[in-house]
């Protein structure tokens, strides 16, 4: 799904910086932001939007500036705009792991199911990211664990491809849909096989990962582990001891 890296504020350019809420914004200046928003004459809005199409505070948010976060909050910044990407604030603070600023955020009544642009969630980003405690921030705060973006991925998708396997241990133990299909029909057990990751292979087949599962290229997972001795053997093992025998192609 992306980095989502659009050039940042240089916090080392300093012409115009005074006037300028964003860079502000992204340097953590609240004394700054308060000249420019609590003047009398042209105050600065407080959802100005620059040509990224963010606001101050997603500047705020992606950069852990939590106390301008605070102030823009207080100033009645739109928690919910959406910038590049249709990427929110909570998406930036999540996708930069800015955790203190992402709690702050759903305590202000940030949507922790809104989608970007590509379907992807706050958890989505958390887990692509791996980020343990995020994920457990979002979903005590009710985010849904079964969302799908639009190629099909589901928040345990994204951990399974990068093999983040404590993230895959909470989703599944808190009732994630283990076999579920991105839009190529793969499961997190063709993830995490083609990818050669071991530990991830082993929990999710420990915790009833489908091993016939095909995706729409008509292969299981077992056969997307050719080149990983380790995994082959873990995979036939498994197939031995529940008495389904082995593959053959």
């Amino acid at each position: 799904m992306g980095r989502a890296r659009k050039p940042v504020a240089d916090v080392n350019e300093r012409p115009k910086i005074e006037t300028d809420p964003f860079k502000l914004a992204a340097i953590n200046d609240v004394v700054g932001l308060k000249k420019l928003m609590d003047r009398e004459k042209n105050p600065v809005p407080v959802d100005a939007v620059d040509d990224y199409n963010c606001t101050p505070l997603i500047w705020a948010a992606r950069n852990g500036n939590i106390e301008a976060v605070k102030y823009l909050l207080e100033r009645g910044a739109d928690i919910e705009f959406s910038s590049y990407f249709g990427m929110r604030a909570l998406h930036h603070s999540v996708n930069n792991i800015k955790q203190d600023v992402t709690t702050l955020l759903i305590d202000n009544g940030a949507d922790v199911n809104a989608a970007d642009d590509a379907g992807n969630t706050s958890l989505h980003w958390a887990c692509e990211r791996g980020v343990l405690g995020s994920v457990d921030t979002l979903l005590d705060s009710g985010a849904s664990l079964g969302t799908a973006n639009k190629s099909g991925a589901t928040p345990l998708h994204k951990c399974a491809n990068e093999g983040h396997v404590a993230c895959i241990v909470r989703l599944i133990r808190n009732g994630i849909n283990i076999n579920a299909q991105d839009q190529k029909g793969n499961t997190a057990l063709h993830l995490v096989a083609g990818n050669g990751f071991e530990v991830s292979a082993k929990f999710l087949i420990e915790n009833g990962a489908d091993l016939m599962k095909k995706n729409k290229s008509g292969l299981v997972a077992e056969q997307l582990a050719n080149n990983n001795p380790v995994l082959k053997h873990m995979f036939q093992n498994t197939e031995s001891e529940s008495n389904q025998g082995a593959i053959h192609y």
